[in-house]
């Protein structure tokens, strides 16, 4: 008899926090140390004195105790070192920061591959800004580009998909790079400034702007009367470094052939914010077991690509 999977619960990009009763597993102050890829039905957490229901996609943290039904198994994921391991039926295990041990003399955790013994990925999370500024909000056919995390470096930056009528047809437009991530108040000093035909889509990025691991945000401004407004755009940008580039690499060259694979592989791009990859790697999953609330994940990461924020908690929480 083939098991029953769990719907995803809470949003990929923004996991939601339900903590009542026994609800999806809130995200809480303590840290994330890990997540479920698969789960079956009746696989229970102890957190502290509350027991919690597992689902997809829910978060572990250090001190967990999980139980696992006769009839169960659970595959998570673990940041450190990027370690996947399967839970047996019947097992009961503890939680810690890079591993999981058995409680009750079942055979240990079974592991899966992971990256390597020395290299991890770095656990970056995807950072919104906040929203594009009030009562100019673009909208897109097309995401901007580059957005998040790039392997290498961005020849250029470019707004082309851009609905018609969005900016004015005559004047200009300043683009900026600025080091740092956050409101355009907030980020430092100005590395790349250019005025350009309000028509133009796209700059030409020269070598040395950028360096590598370094978070910058680039914006976009129409200049009226003379002077630049608030930025009608606003996006963070980051090239890789060669350590973390090398790790994906190694996740690359993992079999894809179920919908937990490719949840891993989306886990992987997230953390580095390679958000147009992550959202591929959703929408394979998704093919493979559709299910509403992995639409729901979906729907975050293409909002991601736009640097737009999250939806509403509510509107991408698992039923019990």
């Amino acid at each position: 008899m083939k098991r029953k999977e769990q719907g995803f619960a809470g949003q990929f990009w923004c996991a939601c926090a339900l903590s009542a009763g026994l609800g999806v597993l809130p995200v809480g102050a303590a840290e994330r140390v890990g997540q479920f890829l698969v789960v079956t039905e009746g696989v229970r957490v102890q957190r502290g004195e509350r027991e919690l229901k597992a689902f997809l996609l829910s978060p572990l943290e250090a001190g967990d105790e999980v139980r696992v039904p006769r009839d169960g198994q659970a595959e998570v994921v673990l940041d450190a070192r990027f370690r996947r391991l399967f839970l047996l039926g019947g097992s009961v295990c503890r939680v810690q920061a890079d591993r999981i041990v058995t409680l009750n003399g079942r055979r240990a955790p079974q592991e899966k591959r992971r990256l390597s013994a020395t290299r991890r990925l770095p656990g970056y999370a995807t950072r919104t800004l906040g929203r594009l500024a009030k009562g100019d909000d673009l909208a897109f056919v097309t995401p901007p580009q580059p957005v998040g995390g790039v392997r290498n470096y961005p020849t250029s930056l470019s707004w082309s998909g851009i609905r018609e009528g969005q900016l004015p047809a005559s004047g200009e437009i300043q683009v900026e790079i600025r080091e740092g991530e956050g409101p355009a108040s907030a980020v430092g000093q100005v590395i790349f400034s250019r005025q350009l035909p309000a028509d133009q889509r796209a700059v030409e990025l020269f070598p040395g702007v950028l360096r590598r691991g370094v978070r910058y945000s680039w914006s976009l401004r129409i200049i009226r009367q003379g002077s630049p407004g608030s930025p009608v755009l606003l996006l963070p940008v980051r090239i890789l470094t060669e350590e973390e580039t090398e790790a994906l690499k190694e996740v690359e060259k993992w079999p894809r052939k179920s919908a937990a694979d490719w949840l891993a592989a989306a886990v992987a791009y997230e953390r580095a914010d390679l958000r147009a990859e992550a959202l591929q790697a959703l929408q394979k999953a998704y093919e493979l077991q559709p299910d509403p609330e992995l639409q729901k994940a979906i729907d975050q990461a293409e909002r991601a690509l736009l640097n737009l924020p999250p939806l509403p908690a509510g509107s991408a929480a698992a039923s019990p």
